[in-house]
C-alpha cells in the first residue's frame, strides 16, 4: 500500500492505527507535504480527499462540481441507483481517479462562471466520463444527445428531429422519418410535391 494515492494524499507508512474499531493510515499530502493519520474507510470511499486545507483552496467551484461528481459516481457504480441501468449497467465508467481530479479538470478545461444552467455531458454518449469526453451542455443539448432521441439525416448531418424545420406536425414528421426512414430532404420534397 505504501505509495498508493487517494485524492490529494499518498500512503507513506506500512504502520496502521486502530481507533474505535477504525483503521487509520499515515499519509502525506502530495500538494503541501503535510503528514497525518487519516481514516482509511473515508479515503477508499472518496469521502475524504486527505488534506483539508489543500482540497478547499483548489477550486472555488468545489462544492457544485463535487455534487456533480457524486451524482455521476452513483449512477455509474451503484446498482440500486434508479439511473444505473443507463450508465453503469451499460458499462459507462467514471474514469477520474478522485473527486478533486474531476473538479480540477472540469475547472480548467470547461470553465464556467458558476455552472448553473449547464450540465456536464459526455460528447460520445457511449463513452465514459473521462478527460476529453466531457463538455458543458444546456439541458436541451443534453436531451438531444441521448440514445433514444429521434434523429433525421439532413444536409449531410444527423440532427435531432426536434431541430428539423419540418412543414408537418411533429407526430407526422416522426412517422415519416422514424417509421418510413425518409431523410430531411425527402420529407421536404414530399411536402413540396403535395402542395404544388
Amino acid at each position: 500500500m505504501v505509495g498508493k494515492r487517494y485524492g490529494l494524499v499518498k500512503i507513506i507508512s506500512r504502520q496502521i492505527q486502530r481507533r474505535k474499531k477504525r483503521i487509520y493510515w499515515f499519509v502525506e499530502c502530495t500538494t503541501c507535504g503535510a503528514q497525518k493519520w487519516i481514516n482509511a474507510d473515508n479515503l477508499k470511499a472518496n469521502k475524504s480527499k486527505g488534506c483539508q486545507s489543500c482540497s478547499q483552496t483548489k477550486s472555488k467551484h468545489s462544492a457544485v462540481l463535487g455534487r456533480r461528481y457524486d451524482a455521476i459516481l452513483a449512477r455509474c457504480t451503484n446498482p440500486s441507483h434508479k439511473h444505473y441501468p443507463s450508465y453503469g449497467g451499460r458499462g459507462i465508467q467514471l474514469q477520474f481517479k478522485s473527486r478533486m481530479e474531476f473538479i480540477l479538470w472540469v475547472g480548467e478545461h470547461l470553465p464556467h462562471q458558476d455552472y448553473k444552467g449547464v450540465e456536464i455531458d459526455r460528447v460520445d454518449n457511449n463513452g465514459h466520463y473521462a478527460p476529453g469526453n466531457l463538455r458543458l451542455a444546456t439541458r436541451r443539448e443534453q436531451v438531444n444527445n441521448r440514445r433514444n432521441t429521434a434523429k433525421v439525416s439532413w444536409q449531410g448531418r444527423e440532427i435531432p428531429l426536434s431541430e428539423f424545420p419540418s412543414p408537418y406536425t411533429p407526430s407526422w414528421t416522426y412517422k415519416l422519418v422514424v417509421k418510413n426512414g425518409l431523410t430531411g430532404e425527402q420529407v421536404l420534397e414530399r411536402f413540396a410535391s403535395t402542395t404544388s
